[in-house]
């Protein structure tokens, strides 16, 4: 399923990128110093372990892709191992023991890195070429609350579902949720943002582009339904 979900977004997205699941967390070993601190300060278990799946996820996007030199430039930016050792050995460049990448020295949003959870899994994005921001939303489908829908769409993005059937509509606004997620992940600059800032070309496109309403910047989306859960990544392409 991964392979078939990266050739997917690959191809819709014109990009290359790099997905990584979760579902089991990292363990005390594998986590910096900086890490067990922060884990220490966390009091809610449900907390503390879907952290946990995100930093194994985080990790493994990044040891994996390694040999690509945008993932390897993350990578080493964040690697404990000294700055002359890197600089001789290649082998840690690309495979530093986990406990010494640094999770906690990365900032999201991100241009090329990005994470989501939902219930026991996590799914990390990094995006393999020159970007702008990376996205990425994960959801089970669920019930969308009646009225729900004013705080991520406008009134156009939802006309495409007029006489739709129930389920159907349900499973369409959900999508749109991850889409609108996904893209405010994507904007760098989304800290006085709410998810109406992000227009939709066509809403009912399950891959497309979408723009920023407050400046000239453009995005592209791609959206895909696995039967367990709705996946959406998103990628800032920068000013129109």
């Amino acid at each position: 399923m991964q392979n078939e979900l990266h050739d997917y977004f690959r191809r819709t997205l014109k990009k290359d990128l790099a997905i990584s699941f979760a579902e089991q967390e990292l363990q005390d070993f594998e986590l910096s110093e900086n890490e067990r601190l922060k884990l220490l300060q966390m009091k809610h278990e449900n907390r503390r372990s879907s952290w946990l799946r995100g930093r194994a996820a985080l990790k493994q996007v990044l040891k994996t892709n390694s040999k690509n030199h945008y993932a390897a430039d993350l990578l080493s930016s964040i690697c404990l191992l000294p700055a002359s050792t890197l600089s001789k050995s290649g082998a840690e460049i690309f495979h530093p023991p986990m406990n010494q990448i640094d999770t906690c020295m990365l900032s999201l949003p991100n241009k090329a890195l990005s994470l989501s959870h939902n219930n026991q899994l996590a799914v990390a994005l990094l995006i393999l070429e020159r970007s702008w921001g990376a996205g990425i939303d994960l959801e089970a489908p669920r019930p969308v609350k009646e009225g729900a829908t004013r705080f991520y769409l406008h009134p156009e993005e939802q006309q495409f579902l007029y006489g739709r059937n129930t389920e159907d509509a349900q499973l369409e606004l959900l999508r749109l949720w991850t889409v609108k997620e996904a893209l405010f992940k994507s904007d760098l600059l989304n800290s006085e943002k709410t998810l109406l800032n992000y227009r939709l070309e066509d809403a009912a496109a399950h891959y497309g582009r979408a723009r920023s309403l407050s400046r000239p910047e453009t995005f592209s989306y791609s959206s895909k339904f696995t039967g367990q859960y709705w996946l959406t990544l998103a990628i800032a392409e920068g000013g129109s």
